[in-house]
């Protein structure tokens, strides 16, 4: 039985490969149409990307430590199926809340490299007290030379399987990131190896699969994209394609696996196709105490 479901799974892996693959070349010849589809989904008739905000108590937050404000953005798919509005809508949300700290949840790109441009020109406008932080996300294995000059040059400290603290008055809080759970090599363990027992941790990584290798994870706050919140969903919500295969029970919002917090966003862009249906777009900004 066990044969069987393995090669079930490696059978629908195969499919998947190839409708992605076929996909990508897709994107790339209808690009112009694309974008400007994408495009007119993010005007104010449909409302764009949404700022989701959301006040979190922590378990260990330490006590008499102001609170944090943390910036989180996801999935921006710079590419062919990702227009202008969209990207610019997010990045000027995160700008407006003047957030302590901002958190970059992976896959920047999508197909092509063409949007690296937009993303070093935003990444230099923007301005985090504590720092801005990166992990790589499944479609940025290719093109991780490039975006690391540009995470470098704009200051960006991109967490591959490592943690770090935060500095006074947030002592006692541990940002930690992993490598993508399907394309990377994730070690969860590894990245917390040095948080010290009992200090309050923040668990950067690209997808809520993370639970399925590291179901122990009892971080006082997760956060996750790569979903899209399903992309393509019904009007409860239910993810209609594929997407929702790898949300693996958190599609997107807050939830409280092991007794703690997991965040999962939308995301920014899109793959595949340019559309968003009962799945906008979003960007989050957590005031944290």
């Amino acid at each position: 039985m066990k044969d069987n479901d393995a090669a079930q799974r490696a059978v629908t892996r195969d499919k998947r490969r190839h409708w992605r693959k076929f996909a990508r070349k897709l994107s790339l010849r209808l690009s112009p149409w694309y974008q400007a589809i994408y495009d007119a989904q993010m005007s104010r008739v449909f409302g764009g990307v949404r700022v989701v905000k959301h006040n979190l108590r922590l378990q260990r937050f330490p006590p008499g430590a102001p609170p944090l404000r943390v910036a989180f953005i996801s999935d921006l798919h710079y590419g062919p199926t990702v227009g202008r509005l969209a990207p610019l809508q997010a990045w000027r949300a995160v700008r407006a809340a003047n957030p302590d700290l901002l958190l970059l949840g992976g896959d920047y790109v999508y197909a092509d490299r063409r949007g690296l441009p937009e993303l070093r020109r935003q990444l230099k406008q923007c301005h985090a007290p504590l720092g801005i932080y990166a992990i790589w996300g499944n479609h940025d294995q290719n093109h991780i030379e490039p975006l690391r000059e540009i995470f470098a040059e704009c200051g960006v400290r991109v967490l591959e399987n490592e943690a770090v603290a935060l500095p006074s008055p947030w002592n006692n809080i541990w940002l930690a990131g992993v490598d993508d759970d399907g394309a990377g090599d994730a070690q969860p363990q590894r990245a917390l190896s040095n948080v010290p027992p009992g200090a309050c941790t923040i668990f950067l990584a690209h997808a809520p699969g993370i639970y399925e290798m590291f179901p122990e994870n009892e971080c006082d706050l997760t956060l996750c994209g790569d979903t899209h919140g399903g992309q393509i969903c019904l009007p409860n919500g239910t993810p209609l394609i594929g997407r929702g295969a790898f949300c693996y029970g958190y599609v997107a919002g807050l939830y409280r696996p092991n007794g703690q917090w997991l965040f999962v966003s939308r995301g920014v862009g899109a793959v595949a196709l340019p559309l968003r249906i009962f799945a906008p777009p979003d960007v989050a900004i957590l005031e944290l105490s």
